[in-house]
């Protein structure tokens, strides 16, 4: 059993080095044509979570909330600025050593306790959490920063992650997937030779044990599901939506526009310049 790999094809069980033990699938943006005529040695792809398990995941929330703790830290600042304290030194103490400066600076007791009441948002925010249950209980305790932040990205109005919602995949992803342009990777032709022949598979009799030790490293065999495959793809036209917005992410050039006395000296050279006889 086979099948073609495409733009927009769909690939289960990717390691991610951001997306730490999660699950992650690969969005393959290779064009079509060079796929089909196997005129590339390698095939990019980005990496995707489903929306819940996004959100979930530790990267996912602390970008969510990272509005959150933005304003956080404004108010902080302000605060703290008061009693000539430095948010920037003192982020950097243990809590017990924050808490101690503050009662031995803030003088004005409801200063005081605002200040130690944003200080455990903040800490709240930026925690690194273990388990998916109190990631939870933080979401659930933003859920209007969580809304705001996730609204952007469902109307295309963020330049990091791209929304491909259920309708737009042929496959049951019932929240859809969030997309992220700024994870790009690829596999040679040989492992996608694997990949559309169901090779990559823990089970697999046929696959020597140094390659399931080689494609572990890429993907969930040993663990998870225990094997990679196409499972579906994005519909158009929202292959092409993703790679619009790939495309604003990696071909924007931007330049120094020469001085215009840089410019004008140019000219002058070019125009002072004596023939070659």
């Amino acid at each position: 059993m086979s099948r073609i790999v495409t733009q927009g094809t769909v690939i289960s069980s990717l390691r991610s080095k951001k997306y730490i033990g999660e699950e992650c699938f690969a969005i393959i943006i290779t064009a079509r044509c060079d796929l089909a005529n196997k005129k590339v040695g390698k095939v990019f792809f980005l990496e995707a979570l489903p929306l819940n398990e996004w959100i979930l995941s530790q990267s996912g929330m602390q970008y969510i909330l990272i509005g959150s703790s933005k304003n956080i830290v404004d108010e902080l600042e302000k605060l703290l600025t008061k009693y000539e304290l430095n948010w920037e030194t003192i982020k950097t103490f243990s809590s017990d050593e924050f808490n101690t400066v503050v009662d031995s600076s803030v003088t004005v007791q409801g200063d005081n306790e605002k200040i130690k009441e944003l200080y455990n948002k903040y800490i709240e925010i930026t925690k690194e959490y273990s388990s998916k249950d109190e990631r939870k209980n933080v979401i659930r305790n933003h859920k209007k920063d969580v809304c705001n932040s996730i609204n952007k990205i469902v109307s295309g109005q963020n330049t990091h992650y791209v929304y491909i919602p259920h309708d737009g995949l042929s496959c049951d992803f019932k929240k859809g997937l969030i997309v992220d342009l700024q994870e790009v990777d690829y596999f040679n032709l040989e492992e996608i030779e694997d990949i559309i022949s169901y090779k990559i598979d823990v089970q697999n009799g046929n696959l020597s044990d140094e390659k399931k030790v080689y494609y572990d490293k890429k993907f969930y065999i040993y663990e998870g599901i225990g094997y990679a495959i196409p499972v579906c793809d994005i519909k158009s036209p929202w292959i092409e939506y993703l790679m619009q917005h790939f495309s604003n992410v990696f071909l924007r050039i931007g330049i120094d526009t020469p001085q215009k006395e840089i410019v004008k000296k140019m000219i002058e050279e070019i125009y002072n310049e004596e023939e070659p006889r």
